[in-house]
């Protein structure tokens, strides 16, 4: 998971959007080989906010929307993990809403 992040995040910063989202979307999958899978109580705000940026960055902002609602609604115990909560806060606040059809 983490080699994932930080390859995405890599790929996010030079503009690399589409290969990030990847490394995003495969962050959350753990391999068969490790005999064990994502345990109930994973907390993913980190990747949800970051695969935020991506879809943004992409212009498909309704996605980057889902994603950063998800993760402020991933409510735990104030940790680390609360900062990208409040980051994505940040970006809900911030991007209006499409209009209705």
């Amino acid at each position: 998971m983490w080699a994932h992040l930080l390859i995405g995040r890599t790929l996010l910063e030079t503009g690399e959007s589409q290969k990030a989202l990847t490394h995003f979307e495969a962050a959350r999958e753990y391999p068969h080989n490790l005999g064990e899978g994502k345990h109930l109580l994973t907390r993913e705000a980190h990747l949800d906010y970051f695969a935020g940026l991506a879809l943004s960055q992409l212009g498909r902002d309704e996605e980057a929307r889902q994603n950063w609602a998800r993760a402020v609604a991933d409510e735990g115990p104030i940790a680390w993990m609360t900062y990208y909560r409040a980051m994505s806060l940040r970006h809900l606040t911030a991007i209006p809403k499409l209009p209705e059809p």
